[in-house]
C-alpha cells in the first residue's frame, strides 16, 4: 500500500493542537480504503489513541490489506467488515452490523474510561443509530462523508454537530 500525500490532512496536523483528540474515542462505519489509514494516522498525530478507535467497514468496499494495516497501527477493525450474505438485503445486514458494532464499541470505550467520542460515517446509518444510544458517553461531533448520508440526516435533531464533508468545497 503506497503512502499518498493528502494536503488537507497534512495542513490540519501542522496547524492544530497535537492534543486535540487526547481522551477521545472514535466509532467509524466507512469504506476501508488506503486513505482511511492516512486519516487515522493523522488523527493519531493530533492525540488520538488508536486503541480507542473502532472501525466497521462496508463489505463491498473493505480491503483486507487496509484492515490489516489499521490493526497493525492499533485500531480495532470489526470482523463484520467482511460479512455479507448475498441472499439477503445488504441494507438490513449492514444495519444489524452497525448496531452490533456500536454496542461492542461503546462497552469497550467505557471500559477504557473514554467519555467523549467522535463518529465517522459513510451513509448516515451510524449517526442515526447513535443519536440516542450512547449512554454516558458524549458525542462531541459526527462527520458524514457521503451526500446520500447527509441527505438522510439533514432533518434529524441531534445534541451534537454533524459535519457535512461530502458537499464541502474541499471535497467537491
Amino acid at each position: 500500500m503506497s503512502v499518498r500525500k493528502l494536503p488537507l490532512l497534512e495542513y490540519l496536523v501542522q496547524h492544530n493542537n497535537h492534543n486535540a483528540f487526547t481522551g477521545v474515542g472514535v466509532i467509524a462505519c466507512q469504506h476501508l480504503l488506503s486513505t482511511t489509514v492516512d486519516l487515522f494516522l493523522s488523527m493519531k498525530k493530533l492525540g488520538l489513541d488508536l486503541s480507542s478507535t473502532y472501525v466497521l467497514g462496508k463489505a463491498y468496499s473493505s480491503h483486507p490489506q487496509v484492515a490489516r494495516k489499521l490493526q497493525k497501527v492499533g485500531a480495532n477493525v470489526s470482523s463484520l467488515s467482511f460479512s455479507f450474505d448475498s441472499s439477503k438485503s445488504f441494507d438490513q445486514q449492514y444495519g444489524r452490523y452497525v448496531a452490533q458494532h456500536v454496542q461492542q464499541s461503546l462497552r469497550a470505550l467505557k471500559a477504557k474510561g473514554v467519555k467523549r467520542i467522535i463518529l465517522l460515517d459513510d451513509g448516515g446509518i451510524l449517526i442515526r443509530y447513535c443519536k440516542q444510544r450512547t449512554g454516558s458517553l458524549t458525542i462531541i461531533g459526527a462527520v458524514e462523508q457521503t451526500s446520500s448520508g447527509y441527505t438522510s440526516l439533514k432533518n434529524i435533531k441531534t445534541r451534537f454537530p454533524i459535519i457535512n464533508v461530502a458537499r464541502s468545497p474541499v471535497k467537491l
